[in-house]
């Protein structure tokens, strides 16, 4: 309240004496607010809203999902809860809100969706503990419908060390499409192995892998066009305000996770966007575009797909 009298002197000398001066300053106001919260990692909303006391039960499974991995991290509220005690200002641009960004789909049997939000899987139609967890924009092709879950089918690589919880979308790059428990990974039931080759780059043995599981019908779409303009736009505004961006396909798939940590720090995301911004540099970079050398040339890079290989959604 102290720090929020300093409006008293703004009235006074003019600076903010009128509703449209006030308003015109939202924006410089907000985000200093923002820098100071987010250095004392939230500490005035803390003093009520601690992590220790929350309850997850009481929470929907995506609220609680995304306050158990800011609270793994001690996040300040204000990362993700701009606009609680007071409203955007009119100048912020956007809302980033993803799912007003896309149409969300009623899935039907037989036909492919992409998942809105990270969602949680499930081993039954009726089980209540999580096995693992579906990444933003992963494609699933749908298998059977019961009481508000749907069935998946879900295809992609993993690396055959450990468990094989990691599920990822190529052969040798890491772009992740979910994560499961140690559990559902060594099920021969949810997961079946296609094939198995090793990785040239790092000699690591990979698995061709379908997984069979469930999860809620809710956050799929039939068009990820959305979410990838969204993912433009968000990275183009988040990643300007200190530098020139560099180019998405400057960088190949598996060094896009390295250079995108380093800078997220410094912007705010909530986890969800975190992921999606991140998927979309990965599927749209060198790796994919078909314009930089092949891996002889440049030994941390793979050999560039040709573009015309992607299903028309990842080459949109």
């Amino acid at each position: 309240k102290c720090r929020a009298s300093k409006e008293v002197w703004g009235a006074i000398f003019g600076t903010i004496d009128t509703p449209e001066k006030f308003e015109a300053k939202r924006l410089e106001m907000a985000s200093r607010e923002w820098a100071r919260l987010s250095a004392n990692k939230s500490l005035e909303c803390k003093n009520c809203h601690s992590y220790k006391s929350m309850k997850w039960e009481d929470m929907s499974p995506l609220a609680a999902k995304q306050m158990k991995a800011a609270a793994e991290r001690d996040q300040g509220c204000i990362d993700c809860h701009k606009g609680i005690a007071h409203h955007l200002p009119s100048t912020d641009g956007r809302s980033h809100q993803l799912l007003t960004a896309v149409n969300v789909s009623v899935p039907e049997v037989g036909k492919n969706y992409y998942v809105v939000l990270q969602k949680p899987v499930f081993m039954n139609a009726t089980s209540k503990e999580e096995a693992g967890m579906l990444n933003i924009a992963t494609e699933i092709t749908v298998t059977d419908k019961s009481d508000g879950r749907v069935e998946f089918r879900l295809e992609g690589w993993r690396k055959r060390i450990g468990t094989g919880r990691i599920i990822n979308e190529d052969f040798g790059i890491n772009i992740k499409e979910a994560e499961l428990t140690k559990e559902a990974a060594q099920s021969g039931a949810i997961v079946k192995i296609l094939e198995e080759k090793v990785d040239d780059v790092t000699g690591l043995p990979w698995q061709k892998v379908t997984v069979d599981m469930w999860t809620d019908e809710s956050e799929l779409t039939d068009n990820v066009t959305g979410m990838w303009e969204f993912a433009s736009t968000t990275y183009r505004e988040a990643c300007s305000q200190c530098h020139s961006q560099p180019e998405v396909a400057h960088f190949d798939a598996n060094t896009w996770p390295g250079m995108f940590n380093g800078m997220i720090a410094f912007v705010n995301m909530d986890d969800d966007t975190q992921n999606l911004v991140l998927k979309y540099l990965q599927l749209h970079s060198s790796t994919y575009a078909g314009s930089h050398a092949q891996i002889d040339d440049q030994p941390n890079q793979r050999e560039a797909r040709p573009e015309t290989a992607l299903p028309l959604a990842k080459r949109q």
